[in-house]
């Protein structure tokens, strides 16, 4: 496999996962107002959230957070 090929395909990579994080922040964006006010929800937090779902969005939210500390690290570095 040539080294343009690997390069091609990093950079494929890089753009899937900042799509998906991406799409992942989008959805976490109502959830932050519906925790942050509760009377916008259309009930209280602790019956729309189960073990599942918050695992999940912490989950995803930590690998958000690793990414950009890594891209912060990233431009420090040059």
């Amino acid at each position: 496999m040539k080294i343009e090929n690997l390069r091609f395909s990093n950079s494929q990579m890089k753009f899937a996962r900042i799509r998906n994080f991406h799409m992942f922040l989008r959805r976490l964006t109502p959830e932050f107002v519906t925790t942050r006010y509760p009377d916008a929800a259309y009930g209280t937090p602790y019956e729309l959230y189960d073990e599942e779902i918050a695992t999940d969005i912490l989950d995803k939210s930590k690998k958000v957070i690793k990414w950009i500390e890594s891209q912060i690290k990233l431009l420090k570095n040059g």
